[in-house]
């Protein structure tokens, strides 16, 4: 296995483990809404573009296994750059072997390189199993995250 940083031809590889990280999203397959496919294609290559932000893909025998991008921002909390985990997937056949655990190690080293003071991400409140990942691999339960959608047709 290997772990690289995503170019534009990754896409089309990485739409079932964000189909597996959002399974009532219909961007894969036959019934998949082609508004939001190109929707999510458009912001994967902004995210690809934009200095500040990155994403990892784990790979294995050519396959993409697993996916995680982040995004920098600087907040006054900590005086400086903090990155955001934003996505974390690991393809289901391929879990609980270590490799969401070496993605998010790699992230922390770009982010140490990149003078961060630290990362924090979001975790839905129904995903038990990776809230008990995240604090396995040294990560707390700082804040509750609130969130009010301003757009009705977007998620």
């Amino acid at each position: 296995m290997q772990l690289r940083n995503a170019n534009e031809t990754d896409f089309d590889a990485c739409l079932p483990l964000l189909q597996q990280l959002w399974p009532f999203a219909k961007i894969n397959g036959a019934d998949a809404d082609f508004q939001v496919l190109q929707e999510i294609k458009d912001v994967f290559y902004r995210l690809l573009r934009n200095p500040a932000t990155g994403i990892i893909l784990a790979e294995s025998d050519g396959q993409i296994i697993g996916f995680l991008d982040f995004t920098f921002r600087i907040t006054l909390f900590y005086r400086g750059r903090a990155m955001i985990i934003e996505d974390l997937i690991i393809d289901e056949k391929y879990r609980r072997r270590g490799i969401g655990t070496k993605l998010v190690r790699f992230a922390e080293e770009i982010a140490e390189k990149n003078g961060c003071y630290a990362i924090e991400l979001n975790s839905d409140l129904y995903r038990k199993e990776t809230h008990h990942f995240w604090e396995a691999i040294g990560y707390e339960s700082k804040a509750y995250q609130y969130r009010k959608s301003l757009n009705k047709a977007k998620r």
